[in-house]
């Protein structure tokens, strides 16, 4: 996406061009939200399943069921 501010393929209008960067700061937004869940066990705290063996799956695994059960209600809202 960041080379199409840079290429000059098509004329860009100032509208197009906002609407850009905004998809640009989502993204990279978007990018970092996927950061959260291993940097929470980075973290000097006590936190559930700490001891576990498998602490990181567990907690990539409930990310990803929270997530999907997202994109299901945004679906049947007719939102995505």
């Amino acid at each position: 996406m960041a080379r199409l501010q840079k290429g000059q393929l098509f004329q860009k209008h100032p509208e197009d061009q906002d609407l850009l960067e905004d998809v640009l700061a989502e993204n990279g937004q978007a990018i970092q939200i996927t950061d959260v869940p291993p940097s929470i066990y980075g973290m000097i705290l006590n936190l559930p399943f700490q001891r576990h063996p498998q602490a990181f799956f567990i907690t990539m695994g409930a990310a990803v069921l929270i997530s999907l059960g997202v994109v299901l209600v945004f679906i049947r809202k007719d939102w995505l």
